[in-house]
């Protein structure tokens, strides 16, 4: 733990009247690094995907100590445009956690989608 975590400090940047740039404060908190328990990543089996496609995922997820979590409950949820388009549950299996497909809906406005997972 570093010895300035906990501590709050003040900012104040240098400010140039003539290129009209008032000047600041910012207030922050110095906090101590902690490393990821556990490191997750969702790995599509494709890059990109249409309309009315489905979708496949796998969640990899190991501990800091490099083993895998195990029969551990995992909630998938996927948005596209704003709207929640898949929510399952399931747990993880050795070596790969959780495997998940889901379809796309038939009809997609912008294309902006993400995949989050919990447990």
């Amino acid at each position: 733990m570093s010895r300035r975590s906990g501590r709050r400090g003040v900012r104040r940047p240098s400010h140039r009247p003539e290129l009209g740039i008032p000047p600041a404060e910012r207030k922050f908190d110095v906090r101590a690094y902690r490393a990821p328990r556990i490191k997750t990543q969702i790995v599509f089996l494709r890059d990109g995907s249409d309309r009315a496609d489905a979708v496949s995922a796998t969640l990899q997820a190991t501990r800091a100590e490099g083993s895998a979590p195990a029969h551990a409950r995992v909630k998938v949820v996927a948005r596209l445009d704003g709207r929640e388009v898949h929510a399952s549950t399931g747990r993880s299996t050795s070596g790969v956690c959780v495997r998940h497909s889901f379809k796309l809906p038939a009809a997609i406005e912008r294309g902006e989608g993400n995949v989050g997972v919990r447990d």
